[in-house]
């Protein structure tokens, strides 16, 4: 043991490079069977969000004008690559060698509380990690908080605090569940060292309160970081949580964002937004408390499981069907998840032992003048205070694969401890903790069956048209959309993309047997308003109002179908009808008053019935309102 101690020290700058080139390698490889896809050269989702917002700071918009929606600095650490190189290519190979790096860093604050084995095999097994090596391919936050988190307690444990605490304030600009950590170290330092504590405080409150005051300053709010935290905290906690979680950019997000402006009649400001939505939230906790509770287990569950739940990109699918190496990279959560709970349990285990040595003392008094003071002192103690405040940081609010990441590079060397611990207890035949083991390890394996893969695979295939449509590629945009409907049916949003794509290309009727196809899953306004603007076009108006009035009943507040219906019975020469229904859309729905189309469609309306002054004013009003809208 000696000998390959004395070896590893000695050899260490080399395995250190070994590490480095094989993290550089495997996601050299994986870039390059992603760069196979459509997905890495047109972003998608929340890609899209950032590399907007990227190009503008690119372009010289580094102020901004409005509060920040979500925390600013990897659109701000993007654009700054894109400064020097707007291919999106570039930004990606930046991303790997940062996730290179990161695996060097967990060898060192792995190393100091731990030792050298633990630590090199922590660091190669981060280097071959799958769920990172995708992560890190995409222009997505991740990548960076945990380059900046290990960083942040990298200098913690070297005794900078300040630095410490000013690299964890960047880390919280980039995802704010760190926080809460943040916090428990404050306390952490002030049971091990008092005076120093408020500095690490104090330097990682500097970042989020300068943004504070820019959004201050900008937006007329002290809102603290960013405006999207209200929306994210209702997610995550509300009676429909499978439904919530699971709403795509698009129509449904849009509809989801524009609900307490429909709600309340009038345009909010970032911080009424925010309050609507916590009061909701709360309202439900209230509420139904039980229900609540139970909600938490379930996300403490969903947490631990083993699949990996999507939010950008779905993972499982992407592996199964456009990746080798990800297939082959084999230790995952499957393994790192139970062997690390097993890792953290075996370490705490050991000072239930002082029992013994303390008979005195109940143990109440055992607990908490022995065990934690002792726990406390360890240092990997740090490991446990990450690991458990950001557990609880992410089941506050909601659990998908991409917050649940940056707790694994700090899980990693317990799983380690984990996996020795089960070896060391087959070696002495302690049968029935091995067995224990090797149940838990099997749970974790088989927990992901409950999670619709179907549904997963579906939004893949979506993904992929929507890469595909804005490449121009449109034979294998409507290839993929008919794919993503063969496992997701139900999809009326992806539905009435592949019919618009028919449509394009004249081919009317395989348009409109689309479209009613859906219908037999979900009445769905969108779907039935395409249908009936679609009959209206091919001059049948009568058979266009009956799916309007249908969207309306299925939809109320959705404008669209008021102004096609409008459209339909000007068609048919019924112009006081027409005129109701465009009067109703401006004068009772939600942004009525503010769509160019109605106005315009009364605009006609009144010109067919020689009101010129009526005609001009609302012709006017629509140019108005479409000017408005294009700034």
């Amino acid at each position: 043991m000696r000998g390959s101690l004395y070896w590893l020290k000695r050899n260490e700058s080399l395995l250190l490079l070994a590490i480095f080139l094989l993290a550089l390698f495997i996601r050299t490889i994986h870039f390059l069977e992603f760069s196979r896809t459509p997905l890495s050269t047109v972003p998608v989702v929340d890609e899209g969000t950032y590399h907007d917002l990227a190009k503008g700071i690119a372009r010289g918009e580094w102020i901004g004008e409005y509060v920040f929606w979500q925390a600013p600095l990897y659109p701000y650490f993007l654009g700054t690559l894109y400064i020097f190189n707007e291919n999106i290519y570039f930004a990606r190979v930046v991303q790997l060698i940062i996730g290179s790096f990161s695996c060097l860093l967990l060898y060192f604050i792995t190393k100091m509380p731990f030792n050298r084995p633990v630590a090199f095999i922590s660091s190669l097994i981060l280097a071959i990690y799958p769920v990172m090596v995708w992560y890190e391919a995409q222009l997505l936050p991740p990548v960076l908080a945990i380059f900046l988190n290990l960083l942040a307690v990298f200098l913690l444990l070297r005794g900078v605090l300040f630095f410490s605490g000013i690299i964890l304030g960047l880390s919280a600009l980039t995802c704010q569940n760190v926080i809460l950590f943040g916090l428990a170290t404050f306390f952490w330092l002030l049971f091990r060292k008092r005076g120093f504590a408020l500095l690490f405080l104090f330097g990682m409150l500097i970042p989020p309160l300068l943004i504070t005051y820019r959004n201050w300053v900008v937006g007329g709010e002290a809102i603290f970081i960013s405006s999207n935290s209200g929306i994210n905290f209702f997610i995550g906690n509300n009676p429909d949580y499978d439904r919530s979680t699971q709403v795509r950019p698009g129509r449904e997000w849009e509809r989801l964002v524009g609900e307490p402006a429909r709600v309340l009649c009038k345009r909010l400001t970032a911080s009424e937004e925010n309050r609507y939505w916590y009061h909701k939230a709360f309202s439900f906790i209230k509420e139904d408390p039980v229900g609540y509770i139970k909600l938490l287990i379930k996300k403490f569950f969903l947490f631990w499981q083993s699949y990996e739940i999507k939010r950008n990109i779905p993972y499982q699918p992407f592996k199964e069907d456009c990746s080798l190496l990800l297939k082959f990279l084999v230790i995952d959560f499957r393994i790192i998840g139970p062997l690390g709970i097993l890792g953290m349990a075996l370490l705490v285990s050991r000072y239930f032992l002082l029992r013994k040595k303390y008979k005195n003392l109940g143990f109440a008094k055992i607990t908490y003048k022995v065990y934690f003071p002792m726990l406390l002192r360890r240092r990997y103690s740090i490991f446990y205070i990450f690991v458990i405040s950001y557990t609880t940081s992410v089941i506050l609010f909601f659990v998908t694969a991409r917050y649940r990441l940056p707790v694994i590079p700090f899980l990693i060397p317990f799983a380690v401890s984990g996996a020795v611990a089960t070896l060391s207890f087959f070696k002495k035949r302690r049968l029935r903790l091995v067995l224990l083991s090797f149940l838990a390890l099997i749970f974790f394996l088989t927990g992901y069956k409950d999670f619709d893969k179907n549904k997963d695979k579906g939004d893949l295939y979506s993904l992929l048209g929507d890469a595909y449509k804005k490449r121009g590629e449109k034979i294998d945009a409507i290839s993929a959309y008919k794919t993503a409907l063969s496992f997701k049916p139900e999809d009326a949003e992806t539905r009435c993309i592949l019919s618009e794509l028919y449509f394009e290309d004249g081919l009317l009727e395989e348009g409109v047997k689309n479209l009613e196809e859906g219908l037999s899953f979900s009445k769905d306004e969108m779907v039935l308003t395409m249908l009936g603007g679609v009959y209206r076009r091919m001059g049948k108006p009568k058979d266009a109002i009956i799916y309007l009035t249908e969207a309306i009943r299925v939809f109320p507040s959705y404008i669209i179908p008021y102004n096609e219906m409008a459209m339909a019975y000007l068609d048919l020469g019924e112009l006081d009808k027409a005129e109701k229904i465009a009067r109703f859309v401006v004068e009772n729905i939600g942004y009525g008053k503010e769509n160019p189309d109605a106005a315009s469609i009364l605009a006609e309306i009144y010109s067919k019935k020689g009101e010129d002054r009526l005609a001009r004013e609302f012709q006017e009003k629509a140019m108005n309102l479409e000017g408005a809208k294009a700034r």
